[in-house]
């Protein structure tokens, strides 16, 4: 891991935490989630030495584990990793992505659930198409399935069960439906979600360059849009939980928001600058994942970087985060 910047980490500034820009250490993280004590699960690639390889390395890619101490592990081999969530007992789950080719069907996409510890594997569901986003919430697990289905489904408790409609016509990409039932609106590549601590579920609506949102009564409104005239202005990724007002999303290429449009981190400017002064100075590339621990620290998989940098943020009031 890299040497830290020096000086206090003090509210509102951003560092590196693991990765050294070098593959050898960390590349291309991105689904990004943390455990009770505080450990990182992200996925990922990196290169190991090995003389007998043909390049003197050999590729590790799957879910690895980051210890606060900065160890890193690898916790499964799975490549194709759109997103990862724990339950309420501490298993972690794999949403697969696999794409077709001549021999097989478009609905080739995997849940895999991992005891951790231990690290016993199973497949929850293999019948996914497009799969991009992940919640496990209270015994139910809701997937957005993106290209082609277009739509977000609870999966059945029981072997055999038929998956549950939350949002979305299946099979019919577009946009509408804010104010009414959410399984009569239309998406358009719904891609990550969230859940924040009043039940409310959050949707990047990429398609639409949107984030949408469904209240308990299932009713869907658009919390944030963006304009279709910036090429930057996609939502990517949704985090929320208990120590968050509102939630925050990346916006492609290089910014972390919250839903009222305040920066948290990055310039919108892809690149890599920043450690150890303001998070709003600091340049992001491409960052897929967002995490918070139990002290309140922001992590960001900074994917195009090869880091994972955290944000001590600004709390209390006028920002999402609370005191």
């Amino acid at each position: 891991p890299p040497a830290q910047p020096t000086g206090e980490f003090t509210e509102g500034t951003i560092r590196t935490f693991f990765g050294a820009g070098s593959p050898a250490v960390i590349a291309n993280p991105g689904a990004l989630v943390i455990d009770a004590s505080d450990n990182l699960f992200v996925s990922g690639f990196r290169q190991i030495p090995d003389p007998t390889a043909p390049l003197g390395f050999r590729g590790e890619a799957g879910v690895f584990k980051i210890t606060p101490a900065k160890e890193i592990s690898l916790v499964t081999r799975i490549t194709g990793i759109t997103a990862l969530a724990f339950d309420s007992q501490g298993s972690l789950f794999v949403l697969e992505e696999r794409f077709p080719d001549q021999f097989q069907s478009q609905n080739i996409s995997v849940l895999h659930k991992i005891l951790i510890p231990g690290g016993t594997q199973t497949t929850v569901a293999s019948n996914l198409t497009h799969p991009r986003g992940l919640l496990v919430i209270g015994g139910r697990i809701i997937v957005s399935e993106s290209e082609f289905a277009n739509d977000v489904v609870e999966l059945p408790s029981s072997s055999g069960g038929a998956f549950k409609l939350i949002a979305g016509k299946t099979n019919q990409p577009g946009f509408s439906g804010d104010g009414g039932p959410a399984v009569e609106a239309q998406l358009d590549r719904p891609e990550a979600l969230a859940i924040d601590s009043l039940g409310k579920i959050f949707i990047c609506d990429v398609g639409n360059r949107r984030v949408r949102v469904i209240d308990t009564n299932g009713i869907i409104n658009t919390a944030i849009a963006f304009s279709f005239v910036s090429s930057n202005d996609i939502p990517t990724v949704i985090f929320a939980n208990a120590n968050l007002r509102i939630p925050l999303i990346t916006v492609e290429v290089a910014k972390v928001l919250d839903l009222e449009g305040n920066v948290i981190a990055g310039t919108g400017i892809s690149g890599f600058s920043g450690d150890g002064g303001p998070a709003v100075n600091a340049q992001l590339n491409d960052p897929r994942g967002l995490a918070m621990d139990s002290k309140g620290f922001l992590y960001i998989a900074d994917r195009g970087n090869n880091r994972i940098r955290i944000v001590n943020p600004k709390r209390g009031a006028g920002t999402p985060f609370i005191q």
